[in-house]
């Protein structure tokens, strides 16, 4: 009999020992603190980290705590520590857990403390960041971390504990890893010897905030019971923190991994083009300019756009570096990365195109524009000058690196014409664009831009004149009635120019790389691009002028002279007809002209590739690709 009672008391016992040991200790779940931005998920997040938890606590969690944690709050004298308390001993517990997920970047911040709100003791707290996360992950990242799993797995190699380290802004920066290096095994300030490398090798090596080397890493001259502060830095990865006490004689740290960075990239190609789309490492990415995020390290980029390819550039991205990449598409030009820091990239174009743009009062270029000198939190005048249009002023707050304004439509503009003849003849009706506005002398408001005008008097035309009205200019124009040309022309500058009478321009009587020697021009033309052509015409000074340029392709018509008067005495760029002297000009006044093409400053609006020009073998206009070499007559005036 009483060995049967021991026998009964040994069983009772043992399962009581049994239920006790499988007995978890019961936690209450707070509700999970969400980032705004993720409220739509707060359920899903919870839920993980409830079950993460139930690894090892049993847990009460969801509408019965929600509940009581109304109760509890809507009493005047609760606290939060009181509350709490209160809601623990309701679901007869001790412990309280808090959790939150907070959006950081890219990326998301875990955390969970539990504590013992009835000693108000922290039990355990863990912060894990996640910079590459999305919400799969963290509802993955959220089980661990409840389960405690994602505190071993982060110290199963080195025996480590986490925390967060946080900058004066409040912004995480990365995990400091508290390392034990083992037990004390060594005599204190004896030497000590720290070995380790890292993921990849070649990072810079910091220790208490002085730079000591690179990894892989031998420090000889340590000492035991040394305590460091550890940050491995490495241009394209985020910087990795660590401390440690060294307790040993010889420490060999177990690789330390870096985790790669990502980084803003600013993309733009020269000259700006709407329709470039940016490839980089061969995929296509968007239209240029852009600003994109990206992994850093080193990458390829380069743009293409109608059968034109920009050159390829190869960009090494650094962490923590604001950098812009410039894809030219020119030959002439290069790309290039810059690191822009407070520069910003202001781009814009206009509606029509090739409108000259005003900086400050500056000229910096035209439409479509891409300028890389401005500064981040500056304000700047633009304006936009064009004498075919009403100017158009505006101001630029420059809030980003990369600033894409829609396009400007421009007003067209008005000037005033004055239409003379050379002598005066009562009853002479004046023509503009072939309709009548009144007799000569006329006085008149026109669009900005072309126009034909021409005088009748007595069944009897005047030459056509192809004139230029510019936006609130006044302009004079003389017509004639003679078809030749030796009365529209005068000399000036001793000979080495000519003005033109109906149009009022002054050209020089040579053409480029010729010389006026008294009685003719000498020495052989020369033979430009488009682009030289441009260039060399504001550096001419032929007769002592500065302000020779390249003349438009209506002003270079006005030259070609049809000595056969068909179909026109100045035809105005149609193809001389019947028996006429080759080149088409009047050679009294510009002799040697060559039979040749002879550039204008106009770009062919269809093709950016190709710009007008007249070729005066025959007196007719053409275009022609920019990189073709031709001759050049320089004008001024207007």
């Amino acid at each position: 009999m009483l060995m049967s009672r021991v026998a009964i008391l040994l069983i009772c016992a043992c399962l009581s020992l049994v239920s006790y040991a499988d007995s978890k200790p019961n936690l209450v779940l707070l509700p999970l603190d969400v980032s705004e931005s993720e409220m739509n998920l707060v359920s899903e997040f919870g839920s993980a980290l409830h079950q993460g938890l139930q690894d090892r606590y049993t847990v009460f969690f969801g509408a019965a705590v929600e509940r009581e944690l109304d109760k509890e709050y809507s009493k005047l004298d609760c606290t939060a520590e009181s509350c709490n308390q209160n809601v623990a001993i309701a679901f007869n517990g001790e412990l309280v857990g808090d959790g939150s997920v907070k959006r950081v970047g890219n990326g998301y911040i875990l955390k969970l403390v539990i504590q013992n709100v009835l000693t108000n003791e922290i039990i355990e707290t863990q912060a894990i960041p996640c910079s590459t996360c999305d919400a799969f992950q963290v509802i993955t990242q959220l089980k661990q971390l409840g389960s405690g799993k994602a505190l071993a797995s982060n110290i199963a190699a080195s025996n480590t504990s986490l925390t967060t380290r946080v900058s004066g802004t409040g912004v995480i920066q990365g995990q400091v890893i508290r390392i034990d290096t083992g037990p004390a095994t060594a005599v204190k300030n004896s030497k000590a010897i720290l070995v380790f490398d890292s993921e990849p090798s070649g990072a810079e090596v910091w220790l208490n905030g002085k730079a000591v080397g690179t990894t892989p890493y031998q420090g000889m001259k340590h000492k035991v019971g040394d305590t460091f502060s550890l940050e491995i830095r490495d241009k394209f990865h985020l910087p990795y923190f660590a401390e440690f006490t060294l307790n040993q004689s010889l420490t060999n740290l177990q690789s330390l991994i870096l985790e790669p960075g990502r980084q803003q990239l600013k993309i733009l190609t020269e000259p700006f083009d709407a329709e470039a789309l940016v490839y980089i490492d061969g995929q296509p990415i968007g239209a240029a300019p852009l600003q994109i995020e990206t992994s850093t390290g080193n990458h390829q980029i380069y743009a293409q756009t109608n059968g034109r390819k920009t050159q390829v550039l190869d960009v090494a991205l650094n962490f923590n570096e604001d950098l812009l990449a410039i894809l030219a598409f020119d030959s002439s030009g290069t790309s290039q990365a810059i690191n822009i820091k407070d520069n910003a990239v202001l781009s814009f174009d206009s509606q029509p195109s090739g409108i000259d743009v005003f900086v400050e009062d500056q000229n910096v270029g035209r439409t479509p524009f891409q300028g890389t000198d401005f500064v981040k939190g500056k304000t700047y005048r633009i304006s936009l000058k064009d004498d075919g249009f009403k100017p158009y002023i505006f101001d630029v707050n420059v809030t980003e690196n990369l600033v894409q304004l829609p396009p400007v439509t421009l007003e067209p503009g008005f000037g005033d014409v004055i239409i003379l003849t050379e002598t005066f003849m009562p009853g002479a009706r004046v023509y503009i664009d072939g309709k009548s506005p009144g007799e000569a002398p006329y006085q008149g408001r026109l669009a900005a831009g072309p126009h034909q005008i021409y005088v009748m008097n007595d069944q009897k035309q005047s030459l056509t004149s192809e004139i230029m009205v510019k936006t609130d200019k006044l302009l004079e124009v003389i017509v004639t009635f003679t078809s030749n040309p030796k009365d529209r022309y005068q000399i000036k500058a001793y000979g080495h120019v000519i003005e033109d009478q109906v149009t009022g321009l002054q050209w020089a009587r040579c053409s480029l790389g010729q010389e006026w020697d008294g009685t003719g021009c000498e020495g052989e033309t020369e033979l430009l691009n488009w682009t030289d052509a441009l260039n060399m015409a504001s550096k001419d000074k032929t007769g002592g002028i500065n302000d020779w340029r390249l003349p438009t392709i209506e002003e270079l018509r006005t030259l070609a002279f049809c000595s056969s008067g068909e179909p026109e005495a100045f035809a105005n760029g149609s193809r001389c007809q019947g028996e006429f002297d080759s080149p088409t000009v009047d050679q009294q006044f510009f002799p040697n002209t060559g039979k040749d093409y002879y550039w204008s400053s106009s770009p062919n609006a269809n093709s950016s590739s190709r710009a007008w020009g007249l070729y005066f073998g025959t007196g007719y206009d053409g275009d022609g690709n920019k990189t073709y070499s031709y001759s050049v007559r320089l004008v001024r005036g207007q």
